[in-house]
């Protein structure tokens, strides 16, 4: 049993990026989506997986602060701590 996509935001909070960095991924192709039958889009388990791989642990933080990192080839925002 496969698990049930997450809302752009239930993604982004799960990677401990902005919502705001999901959706500008999404745009560029970065992150697979699905669509529902009312349009919003939804991030599919493998891809927050693999995501997770990608986004730097010391980027993952409750902390408002904006750190850049080139984990996707360019100046990704994401909120955290980079010390």
């Amino acid at each position: 049993m496969t698990a049930s996509p997450y809302t752009v935001a239930d993604a982004a909070s799960m990677l401990g990026v902005a919502a705001s960095t999901m959706y500008r991924w999404i745009h560029r192709g970065t992150v697979a989506v699905l669509q529902s039958p009312g349009g919003q889009l939804l991030v599919p388990a493998s891809e927050i997986d693999r995501l997770r791989d990608l986004v730097p642990d010391e980027l993952r933080s409750d902390s408002e602060n904006v750190v850049e990192c080139g984990c996707f080839g360019d100046k990704t925002r994401h909120r955290g701590s980079a010390t």
